[in-house]
């Protein structure tokens, strides 16, 4: 993999977090969406994004904030639950 440059590594750092937000939202719909063309949709997605996680992955070093990583994905999946759970009802 290529090495990424120091000055575009927080822009490169802030996409991987997008990423593992993308992640979280799809898995929050297929947590509550009980609608087929939803669910398949979101599965679809989900895969697409998981695929740009791995590549993110392998072009990042390693340091990585978890609590930053990890309060941003809980904040999409309950985001994305409660947009849905909204529009729903």
């Amino acid at each position: 993999m290529p090495r990424i440059p120091t000055d575009l590594l927080d822009d490169v750092r802030s996409d991987y977090v997008d990423e593992i937000g993308a992640v979280f939202i799809y898995r929050g719909i297929l947590c509550v969406a009980g609608d087929p063309d939803l669910r398949r949709f979101a599965r679809d997605y989900l895969q697409t994004e998981q695929h740009h996680l791995l590549l993110m992955d392998k072009l990042l070093p390693a340091r990585r904030s978890s609590t930053s990583t990890m309060s941003r994905s809980f904040g999409s999946f309950t985001l994305s639950a409660a947009q849905f759970c909204l529009a729903v009802t």
